[in-house]
């Protein structure tokens, strides 16, 4: 598996609208992927860092969650810094 992360957004929600009226806006998007993991041994890792957990699954699942908003606000860092220096504002 591989976890992938998208930093911006080029549809703007239309106050006024339906998602098919969505605002088409010009930004800076990302898109980082992780290194390749097994599986089951990301499983078995994750499962080693706890004692008790009552649902093994879930647990890993929000292993999963926790490195994808840590690479989401690593890169959107980076992200916010490239507008800034091309002199674009985050909307």
């Amino acid at each position: 598996m591989v976890l992938v992360t998208i930093n911006g957004n080029t549809l703007r929600l239309n106050p006024n609208g339906k998602m098919e009226e969505d605002l088409a806006t010009e930004d800076l998007v990302i898109y980082t992927i992780s290194q390749v993991y097994n599986c089951k041994e990301y499983r078995s890792k994750a499962l080693k860092s706890v004692k008790f957990f009552q649902d093994s699954k879930q647990y890993v699942i929000d292993q999963i969650m926790k490195e994808l908003e840590n690479m989401h606000q690593k890169i959107e860092l980076e992200r916010v810094k490239l507008l800034k220096r091309s002199g674009r504002e985050l909307k």
